[in-house]
């Protein structure tokens, strides 16, 4: 059932394209004149009181003052003097809410993670610009209604553009909603996120993080990769949130810039000692088979706690083969399932991994040959992530 509900969210998301570029061909608008077209019938949910740090609650101006009067605080000086802080009142449904915000970039996370523990849930949120740009004017009225809604979050990200002095917009990234294996392979969140303030209660921003693996860190101590059996998605993409619009302007792509992001490091949910069960099908072929067998020995590089348990499953090689085959296999202590059957290749494939005592089972066509030395290790982990089947 999910798979089909992947592939209909597919073709949705393929037919929603098709449209937009219809409607841009139909109209003659490029994107600059389509997405402004687009936010100037976008009504803003909230009202929105935009104010400066004059303004924040007594409580939280009576803490940043009193910690610089009082203290000589040196990181909170260079904490209010860089960042920006913002008070938001808005109004949803008649009721009043008020959001305390910090905006500021990543160099100052170390003294901002120090300011949320010691201030004592006055801050709601911190905007974070990891890349130089500008917030839509719709930006700050999308995060109040999100976190007024949703206060145990963890994080919000948005869709984004790029624009230039003159102020054309071009280049839209559109994102995918919480994507771990995405998260994985690339900071895909962009150039701007928003972060619950409680979080850097939860785990501090030390100086020697970086922000791709201190969220990494985070969204794992979350349980942000696990699924819960039975679900079709991740409970976490409840908390990281995906707002598909178009809130954040930088002056070149962000999507380009990430390249230049430490990768945070992979999930390692392996015992000491992993063994991964390598089955291959064949019959009749020896020179082709043992070319396969050699190259997976030879070339494949594994951690030093990590093997190989090698199974081959025969369905009814001729005499001679069977006796070469099964002759060679001793060398490599291999088990030699042979049963003389018509072709099934996924009986035999069910078949060796009934005789099986791997943590892992790997399917192997007897053709392969192997080029590239990490390729079992990248395999491992991907197969080791808390979610994968």
């Amino acid at each position: 059932m999910s798979g089909l509900k992947r592939c209909v969210k597919k073709l949705a998301i393929a037919n929603q394209t098709i449209k937009y570029k219809n409607a841009l061909k139909s109209k003659n608008l490029d994107y600059n004149a389509w997405i402004i077209q687009l936010e100037n019938d976008q009504k803003e949910d909230f009202l929105i009181d935009k104010e400066d740090q004059k303004c924040l609650k007594n409580d939280f101006k009576n803490f940043v003052n009193e910690r610089l009067e009082n203290k000589n605080d040196e990181n909170l000086a260079k904490l209010t003097q860089l960042c920006q802080h913002l008070q938001f009142n808005s109004v949803e449904n008649g009721e009043n809410c008020q959001t305390q915000y910090l905006v500021c970039s990543p160099e100052l996370l170390p003294q901002v993670s120090d300011f949320v523990k010691e201030s004592k849930n006055q801050l709601d949120c911190v905007i974070l610009k990891i890349f130089e740009g500008n917030l839509s004017k719709f930006a700050f009225s999308e995060i109040s209604k999100i976190f007024h809604n949703n206060k145990s979050l963890i994080m919000i990200y948005f869709d984004e553009d790029v624009q230039n002095q003159d102020g054309y917009r071009e280049k839209p990234w559109f994102k995918p909603d919480w994507a771990p294996d995405d998260m994985l392979s690339y900071f895909y969140f962009g150039g701007m996120i928003v972060l619950n303030a409680k979080e850097f209660e939860l785990l501090p921003y030390k100086e020697s993080d970086d922000v791709y693996s201190y969220l990494y860190k985070l969204l794992l101590l979350e349980g942000a990769f696990k699924k819960h059996d039975g679900d079709d998605g991740f409970p976490a993409s409840s908390r990281v949130i995906h707002v598909p619009k178009i809130l954040y302007h930088t002056p070149v792509p962000s999507y380009e810039l990430i390249r230049g992001l430490k990768q945070a490091e992979p999930i390692k949910e392996r015992t000491s000692e992993t063994t991964v069960s390598v089955i291959i099908p064949s019959k009749d072929h020896p020179d082709i088979l043992f070319r396969c067998i050699d190259s997976l020995l030879e070339k494949t590089k594994l951690d030093p706690e990590h093997k190989i348990e090698l199974i081959v499953v025969d369905n009814g090689s001729n005499e001679v083969n069977k006796e070469t085959i099964a002759s060679i296999l001793k060398n490599y202590n291999a088990q030699y399932i042979y049963e003389s059957c018509p072709f099934n290749f996924s009986y035999m494939c069910n078949l060796g991994a009934s005789y099986a005592h791997g943590d892992y089972l790997l399917f192997l066509n007897d053709d392969m040959e192997i080029i590239e030395a990490d390729w079992l290790e990248k395999m491992l982990e991907k197969a080791s992530l808390p979610y994968a089947g």
